[in-house]
């Protein structure tokens, strides 16, 4: 299931700025206040702080003036969706605020930064930057800056496969928004998604149906969509058929007037999966010619090679499956996905009783899965205990 993590949005960093004096305001002279004290008490800073110091501009220290062109430009290169650029000038921000102790105002340009690198897919540095902001006052007290700080935190360790540290940060988002918040709807649906990639199928059941459910009454259709999508997806992968062709055609009924494209082939992947469960295997091949020109991402690719594989798996078709495998291997994944085509690979060695490829498949899977958290880690572990004391058994007879 793709998760729909909503579009990060790097909020202006003039609505973000401190609310307090900042830090790189010149010491008063002869017990006088500066201009800019002066601007950061009044109530024009607290709203819009940057265009109401600018006012001031020419009462500004060169390192005060320095500090407001490093964010202005930074400001217009993200409206531009200059990423790589808005990065680089608030790291010259940061590095101003490092170099003559501005502290104040360090904080809120990493928010921005932790935002910025996850826009660039850095994830490792996000969260260097944005997991120490997570107990920091200020946004501790700010529920729309705690929101960006643990939307992109989620991002980053679900991107990463840290799928345990996902949960985590989702079910904070969580407890923080209100029911009639549309976030909310997107928060179950991530953790849904989070919970089918940690193989806790029962749980991403529920966090999809309350995902329906309120997106239903808020009247989101997209959201309602994709939380069928999630639901029948569930169902499918515990091999179940129940009610699926009835959530795909009210889901394909929701998605008429929305053309998405991703989400139009999400559907249609859905019904590509439940050929296959259902054993309608020349349906199932006619689809499959069909997806494969239009599949719009590898994580798409890599559930379009699984359930070919899986096919192939049981038709005994293994040269097909071998083949398979070996394209599906070749894609950029997260952990997450490949632990499944990992997985897949032993099943397929398995019933051909190349134990040792198997094996080795299956010790992949393993350690796949244990760094992602999931608890289909035992069930391949089993598997493994299964092998090696089979293997015993043949040298046992060997002697």
């Amino acid at each position: 299931m793709r998760l729909v993590f909503s579009n990060i949005r790097f909020k202006s960093l003039r609505a973000t700025q401190p609310k307090t004096n900042p830090a790189f305001m010149r010491e008063p002279a002869s017990g006088e206040l500066s201009a800019l004290h002066q601007a950061a008490s009044s109530p024009a800073l607290r709203t819009d702080p940057l265009q109401a110091i600018d006012r001031q501009r020419n009462a500004y220290s060169p390192l005060e003036r320095a500090l407001l062109d490093f964010l202005h430009e930074a400001e217009r290169a993200k409206e531009q969706g200059r990423w790589h650029d808005a990065l680089h000038f608030l790291d010259s921000a940061d590095a101003l605020c490092t170099t003559y102790c501005l502290d104040a105002w360090k904080s809120h340009i990493a928010m921005h930064r932790g935002i910025a690198m996850t826009r660039l897919e850095q994830w490792s540095s996000a969260i260097e930057v944005l997991l120490p902001l997570v107990v920091h006052p200020p946004f501790r007290d700010d529920p729309s800056a705690s929101y960006e700080i643990l939307h992109c935190l989620a991002i980053c360790t679900h991107q990463m496969g840290q799928l345990k540290l996902t949960e985590t940060f989702l079910r904070f988002i969580l407890h923080m928004l209100d029911r009639s918040d549309v976030r909310w709807v997107h928060t179950h649906l991530n953790l849904a998604g989070t919970y089918e990639l940690m193989g806790e199928h029962e749980k991403a059941f529920q966090h999809y149906v309350h995902a329906a459910e309120s997106a239903r009454r808020l009247g989101n259709t997209h959201l309602e969509a994709w939380a069928l999508i999630g639901l029948s997806a569930t169902q499918l992968e515990q091999g179940s058929t129940q009610d699926v062709e009835c959530m795909l055609n009210h889901a394909a009924k929701l998605a008429e007037s929305l053309h998405d494209a991703i989400l139009d082939y999400a559907i249609q992947h859905n019904r590509f999966m439940l050929k296959r469960v259902r054993q309608d295997f020349e349906n199932f091949l006619h689809m499959y010619s069909t997806l494969v020109e239009r599949v719009p991402n590898d994580e798409y690719r890599a559930k379009l090679w699984e359930e070919k594989i899986l096919y192939d798996i049981m038709i005994h078709d293994w040269p097909q499956a071998e083949s398979d495998l070996g394209e599906a291997l070749q894609l950029p994944l997260t952990t997450p996905i490949r632990a499944q085509l990992l997985r897949l690979a032993g099943k397929c060695y398995l019933q051909q009783q190349q134990w040792d490829r198997a094996e080795f498949y299956l010790w992949r899977a393993v350690e796949a899965l244990r760094a992602c958290g999931s608890v289909e880690v035992y069930a391949v572990i089993r598997q493994l205990q299964w092998l090696r004391v089979r293997q015993h058994g043949e040298e046992g007879k060997g002697r």
